[in-house]
């Protein structure tokens, strides 16, 4: 479904979610249990090995190889060469691999880390109640509440807002809050950033 061209009736049916009472615990329940499984399959960390492994494979690592194993054939069969070049692409080729492998296992290590810093908590509509729970535990259908200031914890659709500006810099890249409109109805295929019925 494209949530920013559909109205709130329909986005509710498709979402299995009721605008006075939100989920049930156990709907909610359900529900995360089956994205943490899909999350968990995605999330496993790697080896510093292993993401050496995937550079090796890479067309990057497969030329610099193939032109020292070139500079060598020069050396030995043609002369023309001294053993400098061959040996310094060698070297290049290796480094370049564990330098690559390190800054992108630390790159992702300060993502996870990041993801734990930002943990936060949202307001949410279940069992016709307003409770807060970790923003890691929303799930599709949730309704959320959110006023000024908030971290929106999910993209999503609004039902309903009241003079409501978002700062959605780091999606779209507008320096200037947005406004939003929940009653608005897009075309299929609008840009992020002209999407105000959603937030993001």
């Amino acid at each position: 479904m494209i949530w920013h061209s559909n109205d709130i009736e329909n986005i509710l049916k498709e979402l299995d979610t009721d605008i006075s009472t939100g989920l049930t615990s156990e709907k909610a329940r359900m529900r995360f249990e089956k994205i943490k499984s899909k999350i968990r399959q995605h999330e496993e960390k790697k080896s510093f090995l292993a993401y050496l492994g995937d550079e090796i494979k890479s067309p990057g690592y497969t030329v610099i190889m193939v032109l020292s194993v070139v500079a060598f054939a020069f050396y030995f069969i043609f002369h023309t060469l001294s053993l400098f070049e061959p040996i310094a692409l060698f070297l290049l080729a290796i480094l370049k691999a564990l330098l690559t492998a390190f800054v992108k296992m630390h790159y992702y290590y300060e993502i996870d880390r990041g993801k734990t810093a930002e943990k936060s908590t949202v307001k949410v509509l279940r069992d016709g109640e307003a409770i807060s729970v970790d923003s890691e535990m929303i799930v599709p259908g949730d309704i959320i509440f959110v006023s000024a200031g908030d971290y929106i914890p999910a993209d999503a659709r609004l039902i309903k807002e009241s003079d409501l500006h978002c700062d959605e810099y780091n999606v779209t890249g507008e320096t200037v809050p947005t406004q939003k409109n929940a009653n608005a109805l897009l075309q299929d295929i609008t840009p992020a950033v002209e999407r105000s019925n959603m937030i993001f």
